[in-house]
């Protein structure tokens, strides 16, 4: 892995390391907290921490994304950045997106337990119990007219 002084002055220029946890933290644009690379040849900015780790690592396969292990998203050290999946990056300690929230949770919103949940066809779990006292209901109110 080559090192931070390895890079072009304009991204140097943009990179303030940080002493204490070693983040190389991105100080240019800014775009949901992720760093942003602008450049006449790109369409579109591109997330400074995957401009720094090709330059300094290589190629990321495709399919695959960064996973910013310490957490701070306009963070561009490469030994703090892993290869990882789509659903690996969501569900990774300490992330904090809605897809880990979920799969965290161990009881439905009526208290039953969510260990025995069925996989809906669009992946969702579903609480059984909840699901049988609906379909209870649905009878019932079939059966009785209304």
């Amino acid at each position: 892995m080559l090192g931070l002084l390895s890079l072009p002055p304009r991204l140097l220029e943009k990179i303030e390391p940080e002493p204490n946890a070693g983040c190389w933290l991105w100080s240019g644009s800014l775009r949901s907290g992720y760093g942003q690379v602008n450049r006449n040849s790109w369409p579109s900015p591109r997330p400074a921490h995957r401009v720094v780790y090709e330059l300094t690592v290589g190629p990321i396969p495709d399919g695959l994304v960064l996973d910013h292990l310490c957490r701070v998203r306009s963070c561009c050290n490469p030994s703090h950045l892993r290869v990882v999946t789509h659903r690996e990056n969501l569900l990774a300690l300490g992330s904090q997106s809605p897809a880990k929230t979920n799969s965290d949770k161990r009881a439905c919103h009526r208290g039953h337990t969510l260990v025995d949940a069925y996989l809906s066809k669009t992946n969702m779990r579903h609480c059984r119990q909840c699901h049988a006292d609906r379909e209870r209901h649905y009878y019932h109110a079939r059966r009785d007219g209304g």
